[in-house]
């Protein structure tokens, strides 16, 4: 079913390892906005996401957007056996906590990487942001070229076509180049991630010397927690914000490990890029996000910023603990959230002790253990970043 019959494949990836579906997105008044890429997250991690009753919901009834009702109670054409046999399949190319860990921290790297080379004013970085404006312009040029021509192809007599030859060769020059320095201000960057978090344990300890004690580790973890949720609490901070802030936004896996894959509108289309008339059906990016993004402004997720999380939850281990184990179905969180249907995902291990199927559920004594996608740091360090908002 995952391959042929609901060919969850074609947007999930092989074995659910993440992909892409092309559609068109619309106004809320059906106008067309552009053509898309929407990213489709992995489904080999999703059972430490979800409880399977969450995910039979999401089957039955989808998510608004782009993934439609498959279950019959949402309108959808398979019956609870045919979703459950998802669910089976779904069980079987789960990843390790080791791959996991990989998926993550590569995606982490190549955060790290896009932010250096975003705001480093080292030479080789101002080449490299240089040279992929020189050769965006030199491809829009062309581009232009064969819309005036439905026949044209580019030759060595067209001047279009010999600037563009020259810019891609100055940013491949200039990403070779810079190699070698943005992985060195990639080290330098996590020392300094890790000195904040040091330097927030330090003050919590200094506040309150007990937190040194052997047997409150967890009381020191909150009491850190506090100051680096807190803006301008110490020099140096900033770094921890970052990387709350791109593990916020992970790319890996096609965002399965993210928070902006809900939390931030467009992101998991790119709607901020540069979109281009033959591929988009739109030059620029979409109106609304002409600025950029919102990070964490709102979309299938509420709306994080402008202190919202510090009115949900009274202290940032409370958040830290929602994240982990995520939304449970008719249970509420924090100081007002409602107890919802479950869609809010967990990043901690999960433990599935009511599974679908024929000889399970409650009283069966099967259960399934899945490895956390995220560690307590991490975890915590978008906590952090998102209370900053």
């Amino acid at each position: 079913i995952y391959l042929e019959g609901a060919q969850c494949v074609n947007c999930h990836g092989p074995e659910g390892a993440g992909g892409v579906v092309n559609t068109a997105i619309t106004s809320s008044s059906g106008e067309f906005v552009a053509q898309v890429n929407w990213k489709a997250p992995a489904l080999n991690t999703l059972m430490s996401r979800h409880t399977e009753d969450e995910v039979l919901h999401v089957l039955n009834y989808g998510r608004n957007g782009v993934m439609p009702a498959w279950g019959s109670g949402g309108g959808g054409p398979l019956t609870d056996q045919q979703l459950e046999e998802i669910i089976f399949y779904l069980r079987s190319v789960q990843i390790s906590e080791d791959e996991i860990r990989s998926q993550v921290d590569s995606g982490v790297e190549a955060g790290a990487k896009a932010l250096i080379l975003e705001t480093s004013d080292e030479a080789w970085a101002v080449e490299v942001r240089a040279a992929e404006a020189a050769q965006a312009d030199a491809a829009m040029a062309v581009r232009l070229l064969g819309r005036a021509d439905f026949d044209f192809e580019c030759s060595d007599d067209i001047s279009e076509c010999l600037t563009l030859d020259d810019a891609n060769a100055r940013l491949t020059a200039a990403n070779e180049a810079a190699v070698e320095p943005l992985d060195a201000a990639v080290a330098t960057w996590f020392d300094q991630v890790s000195a904040a978090k040091m330097a927030a344990d330090a003050l919590a300890i200094e506040a309150d010397p007990s937190l040194a004690d052997e047997g409150n580790e967890d009381d020191l973890r909150a009491a850190a927690l506090e100051i680096l949720s807190t803006p301008g609490a110490f020099e140096g901070q900033e770094a921890y914000l970052q990387w709350g802030e791109i593990l916020f936004s992970n790319t890996a896996a096609a965002g399965t490990y993210s928070c902006a894959r809900c939390h931030t509108y467009g992101w998991s289309f790119d709607g901020a890029s540069d979109y281009v008339l033959e591929e988009n059906g739109r030059d620029g990016p979409i109106p609304e996000l002409a600025d950029g993004y919102v990070t964490a402004g709102g979309f299938f997720g509420p709306n994080l910023t402008g202190g919202s999380t510090l009115s949900q939850f009274e202290t940032a281990i409370g958040q830290s603990a929602f994240i982990t184990r995520g939304q449970a179905i008719g249970q509420t969180y924090g100081r007002g959230g409602s107890g919802g249907n479950g869609q809010m995902p967990g990043f901690g291990a999960l433990t599935e002790a009511n599974p679908v199927g024929p000889g399970m559920g409650p009283g069966s004594g099967i259960v399934f253990e899945y490895p956390a996608l995220l560690t307590d740091e991490q975890i915590d360090a978008i906590v952090a970043f998102e209370r900053t908002l």
